[in-house]
């Protein structure tokens, strides 16, 4: 009896997704955001059935959406007019491509071209015109670093704002045979705080959350031309002073993308002479560890179909990667080292993902040139869940190899009653690396129920003595993983205080006989937020730290090994994104060792139109300890302007008092269409800043032109 109960639970929860039916259209729009094309008239079917998602879940919206969707071969098109009874009040601060729009009245749509809850895009327009596409991967987790080529404009006017979009079949892998796509879309009205759904109102997810999406129907007679996407480019280089590599003063660089698609869903791309010239530089980080940090991955080509190599679950933190992209073409401090070739082969067939990728790297002072091989597939099982393996092969540290392979086991359930869902991952990864000359292998488990107000989490992790994925990132060896973590949330309709939060963990590290080796204990950690978002939280944590060697945490000052047991309190202050002037305060004071630490952190956010963004960063960390203080300091700049959404000038600067150095990073980018794009960039560095004689150790002028021709 229960099963038969259980099923028709689970098929009414499907059923009662949204759906709606699309319609070809033989006259495209023309994407200019005045939304008076005849496709777009006022007789055409649209969707207007939202609800809200914040501030009062699954309440009526304050105003009214209209969106009307249409199609031909060739692009989906997709309009929005968002109606705003005070016009005057709608924020639009944000203009430039690829800038955070937190700050703006918003519009974003979600694709899963698979109808498979595992994979797809996102698309988003602010009122002030700024575009900003990433794929999601692992159901909802988001990767805005992603590009490709689409359409989008908006404009203001009356008692409305308008987004329209038209994303080219090309840019997208979808699954020829069906004729039905998930799709969600949503709308942020900035100043109410408030977030309006077509699809899954719960607070807890983003609209990304792919398995609460409704679907768009009728999709047929899609094409991709030949699938054949040519991308040359071409940059030259100007070191008016030679770099630590020697390198020439001037250096033309062409190269090319070409990407054939198989299938609307599979693609081939050979990549020749790869250049990553446009790319943003790192953002500093001090650290104050005994152990290596991760950085983000800002190079197109390795985000371009990354979602497809995930592998596991990181709730133990950034710990376990058998996978990690910046080892491939930039040595460990981030220099760049060329990739002289590249093949990829990425996407999907049927139930199958499949992500390989092989790259043959230029040799450098101390490694001749390597080839480098990463391979990931995954198999669909039960409704959202999968299997799959991993495999590298290859060592950029040494002239010796190292292989890596793995399988994990990923689990979702979306249709728990009431809304909740459940997931839980497995994997196993082992080692032979040519390093340590060893095999070893990591073991782990998650699993996760993230939602309101209560949610959990629980982790555990084993990593062997001589685990070492050259191709993979893992900071430590021979050590347990242990996370516990429980929040409880609590939501207010009205009041000064909108919502709490009051979060109670533990992580634990252990050696592979349970000795401690490190732990954290938050007891507890409060947060409480206003209508507006301004918040604020604080919170109380007790450290330990074994230490069986000295560590240096910091030029001349040796902590010296035993057993460590300190706390910390925190405090953090912050303002909204919506207003033009944002500020955030942080706070840290307490035990550190056998000392003391007061850690100061502000950021300053000022955005008086939607052409300009100012940011100020600055970090000062006291540390007071019997082998020595010091002072470390981190600070950037950012001052960027729009001058349309197609034409920006980007500034960046940043120093440190550990490395001594003042860079900055100048960058112009035109994209004279989707696609098309030229970039100007200035790289300098200059070192003794505190002494104001700064003196130029390095200098780079690139420009880059890169077209693409799609066939």
């Amino acid at each position: 009896m229960f099963w038969p109960l259980w099923l028709a639970m689970l098929a009414s929860i499907v059923a009662a997704k949204p759906s709606f039916e699309l319609r070809i259209t033989a006259a495209p729009p023309l994407i200019d955001g005045q939304l008076n094309d005849d496709c777009w008239s006022s007789d055409q079917a649209m969707i207007t059935d939202f609800r809200q998602v914040a501030p009062l879940e699954d309440a009526a919206p304050t105003e009214r959406t209209e969106v009307r969707i249409t199609y031909d071969a060739d692009n989906l098109y997709i309009a929005v007019r968002c109606f705003d009874q005070e016009a005057d009040k709608i924020i639009a601060k944000e203009m430039q491509h690829d800038r955070d729009t937190d700050s703006d009245d918003m519009v974003r749509v979600v694709l899963d071209t698979f109808n498979r809850q595992n994979d797809g895009y996102y698309f988003s327009l602010t009122a002030g015109g700024a575009k900003l596409e990433g794929l999601v991967k692992d159901n909802d987790t988001k990767v805005p670093e992603w590009d490709t080529v689409w359409h989008g404009r908006s404009r203001i006017a009356g008692k409305a704002w308008t987004a329209e979009f038209s994303i080219p079949m090309k840019s997208l892998a979808f699954n020829p045979a069906g004729d039905s796509w998930g799709f969600n879309i949503e709308r942020i009205i900035r100043r109410k705080q408030e977030i309006v759904r077509w699809a899954g109102f719960s607070r807890v997810k983003e609209v990304t959350a792919l398995s609460d999406m409704g679907e768009i129907t009728g999709i047929t007679g899609l094409r991709q031309g030949h699938g054949l996407e040519f991308r040359p480019f071409t940059s030259v280089n100007f070191a008016p002073l030679r770099s630590r590599r020697n390198d020439p003063k001037w250096d033309l660089k062409p190269g090319f993308d070409l990407t054939w698609y198989a299938t609307p869903s599979l693609a081939a791309t050979l990549t020749v002479n790869t250049d990553f010239a446009e790319a943003d530089v790192d953002e500093r980080q001090m650290n104050l560890t005994r152990f290596s940090i991760s950085y983000p991955e800002k190079r197109n080509f390795f985000l371009q179909d990354s979602s497809l190599f995930s592998f596991g679950a990181n709730g133990v933190g950034d710990t376990f990667q058998p996978y990690y992209s910046r080892r491939i073409g930039l040595t460990t401090d981030g220099r760049p080292v060329d990739i002289l070739a590249g093949v990829k082969v990425a996407g999907r067939h049927g139930p199958i993902t499949i992500g390989c990728l092989d790259t043959q790297i230029d040799e450098t002072e101390t490694v001749k040139s390597k080839n480098l091989l990463v391979a990931r597939s995954t198999l669909d099982v039960f409704d959202e869940s999968n299997v799959g393996v991993i495999l590298t092969n290859g060592d950029p540290r040494t002239n010796g190899n190292s292989t890596t392979a793995g399988a994990d086991f990923n689990y979702l359930n979306s249709y728990l009653p009431n809304g909740k869902s459940v997931d839980a991952h497995l994997w196993l990864v082992g080692t032979d690396s040519g390093l340590n000359g060893e095999r070893d292998y990591t073991v782990a488990g998650e699993l996760n129920y993230p939602n309101e107000p209560f949610s959990l989490t629980l982790s555990a992790q084993r990593v062997g003595d001589n685990y070492d994925p050259a191709l993979g990132f893992s900071p430590r060896s021979g050590v347990w993983y242990l996370l516990a973590d429980a929040n409880y949330t609590v939501r207010r309709e009205a009041g000064l205080v909108r919502e709490m939060t009051v979060r109670l963990g533990r992580d634990l590290v252990t050696d592979l006989d349970g000795h401690d080796q490190s732990f954290n204990i938050h007891i507890p950690r409060i947060d409480f937020a206003n209508a507006a978002g301004d918040y604020i939280f604080v919170t109380y944590y007790p450290i330990g730290e074994r230490l069986d060697e000295p560590f240096e945490i910091y030029k001349g000052v040796v902590i010296t090994p035993g057993n460590y047991h300190f706390s910390r309190k925190v405090v953090e202050i912050g303002t909204t994104r919506r207003r033009p002037l944002r500020c955030v305060l942080n706070l840290k004071d307490g035990e550190y060792y056998a000392g003391r630490i007061r850690d100061y952190k502000g950021n300053l956010e000022w955005r008086p139109s939607p052409h300009l963004y100012m940011g100020l960063n600055y970090t000062l960390t006291e540390i007071r300890l019997p082998e020595g203080s010091f002072n470390a300091r981190i600070g950037n700049l950012a001052l960027n302007y729009a001058f349309n959404p197609s034409f920006s000038l980007n500034t960046f600067a940043q120093y440190d008092n550990k490395s001594r150095l003042f860079g900055t990073h100048l960058r112009l980018r035109w994209t004279v269409q989707p696609g098309n794009e030229v970039f100007l960039v200035l790289n300098q560095n200059y070192t003794n800043p505190e002494e104001w004689h700064l003196r130029p150790v390095d200098s780079r002028v690139s420009t880059k032109v890169a077209w693409t021709l799609r066939y």
